[in-house]
Parts: C-alpha cells; sequence; structure tokens
C-alpha cells in the first residue's frame, strides 16, 4: 500500500497543481467566465501559524512543515513559475504552545539541505501584541533573521494584525482586549507604526483581522476583531480604517 504520508502528499499535490492551473493567467476559471476581469493571484500563501500546536496539533516541527513546504512549492512553481510563494503567517511571543516566528524561522532556514531550495519568496507574521512596542519587537527580531541569514531583499507581509473590541465594562488588561474607541486607536498607532517602518523592515502588505465579526468566537478575540459588527454596524475602528488608509502609503 506504500507511506499513507507519501499517499497524502501525492493527493495534496495534485490539489496544489490543479488549482493553480484554474487560476493562473490564461487558467480555466478565467477563460470559462470571460465576463470576469481577469485577476490571477500572484502570490500562493503555504499554510496558516505552522509555529503553534492549534495548526500543527503534534508540535511545530521546522523539519516536518520544511519537507510540506517543499513539496508544494514545488507543484505552484511547476505549474505558474511566476508566482510567488509566501510562508503561512506566523505567531510572535504568544505563539500559544508553539515556537516563536523569529525561532521558528530561524530553524527553517539552517537546516542543512533548505538553502538549496527556492520554497518561498515572501516571510508572513501574525505579531499579535498588548502594545506597539510589542510588534516591534517581534518584526525586528523576524527581519534581523532574515538578513543574518543573507534574505535581506524578502519582503515581509503582515498577514493578521488586530485587536478585539468589547464595551461590557470589565478592564481591558490582555493582549487582545480593548474597548471599542480603544479598537480604534490601537488600529491608529500600528497602522502608522507600519508605515514608518516600511522601510526598515521591507514589508510587502499589512491586512487587518477581520473585515467583521463572525458569529460565534471561532479563537480567543476573533469573535470581537471586527471593524464591522455581525450586522454590519461600523464601529469606530472602521472609521480609523477608513481615515488611515485614505491617507495613502509613501512610495505607493
Amino acid at each position: 500500500m506504500g507511506n499513507p504520508n507519501t499517499a497524502v502528499m501525492n493527493q495534496w499535490q495534485a490539489f496544489v497543481a490543479a488549482a493553480v492551473a484554474r487560476y493562473e493567467p490564461g487558467g480555466k476559471f478565467w477563460t470559462d467566465n470571460p465576463g470576469i476581469e481577469p485577476h490571477p493571484p500572484e502570490v500562493w500563501q503555504v499554510y496558516n501559524e505552522q509555529n503553534i500546536k492549534a495548526f500543527w496539533p503534534n508540535g511545530p516541527s521546522p523539519n516536518k512543515f520544511a519537507g510540506f513546504l517543499h513539496g508544494t512549492a514545488e507543484m505552484i512553481r511547476l505549474v505558474d513559475p511566476d508566482a510567488q510563494i509566501m510562508l503561512g503567517g506566523m505567531h510572535g511571543d504568544n505563539a500559544m504552545e508553539g515556537t516563536p516566528s523569529y525561532d521558528f524561522l530561524d530553524l527553517l532556514y539552517n537546516r542543512e539541505d533548505f538553502k538549496d531550495w527556492d520554497d518561498f519568496d515572501i516571510v508572513a507574521v501574525h505579531p499579535y501584541g498588548f502594545s506597539t512596542a510589542e510588534i516591534t519587537t517581534e518584526i525586528d527580531k523576524v527581519r534581523a533573521v532574515m538578513d543574518d541569514q543573507g534574505d535581506a531583499a524578502a519582503p515581509i507581509w503582515v498577514s493578521e494584525m488586530g485587536w478585539a473590541s468589547t464595551d461590557d465594562g470589565t478592564p481591558k488588561d490582555l493582549w487582545w482586549e480593548r474597548t471599542p474607541q480603544g479598537q480604534a486607536s490601537i488600529l491608529t498607532a500600528a497602522w502608522n507604526l507600519m508605515i514608518q517602518k516600511r522601510d526598515d523592515w521591507n514589508l510587502g502588505g499589512v491586512f487587518w483581522y477581520a473585515w467583521r465579526d463572525p458569529l460565534g468566537d471561532p479563537c480567543t478575540f476573533c469573535g470581537n476583531a471586527g471593524l464591522l459588527k455581525h450586522d454590519f454596524t461600523p464601529k469606530p475602528s472602521f472609521n480609523a480604517f477608513k481615515q488611515i488608509t485614505a491617507t495613502g502609503l509613501p512610495g505607493s
């Protein structure tokens, strides 16, 4: 019957190849839908928070992730050689039963066979923290690892950043907790930090988590992390987001 892990990886690679072929420039999705203006993906992100136990249940493993990444990248580049590959976003010091982003990344780079591979172009982080100072420390450490490894030209994307808002009268003393106005204030401060440090960190993109409060609470803070309530009522953070993004970015 063979190694089941090999069989699963083969199935995964077949899925990856089919997905990239469907959405690449000239792919079947675009030819089947001529009324849709083509916007083929330029970047494919491989996995999510591979450095924490919640998403790598047997415990984070740079070695196992490296093999998974290599097999995935191989298929993406085979189908679309121009595609860029981004690592799954990684948690920092509050890594929730995991390995902090910068340590996981350093271990990944230091695999003996890893330097011979061309498996990613972009490093993604999820720098959740109580303050902008904590965010700065984490991204500084990730950037230092990349620079030390000779990868200074590779950009960092902040593929998740956010805080929850609750107006329940309780003290806000955990990293993810804010009042509605406090969420707006930390959003503005964090976004200004990203603009200020854009060149130093070689930032390629920043994404707020999340657009709208979901039903239920799929994680510690997710249920209230939106810029909008679930019924689409704007929070103060929505107006703050509109204001900061309307100013544009240096060099954009």
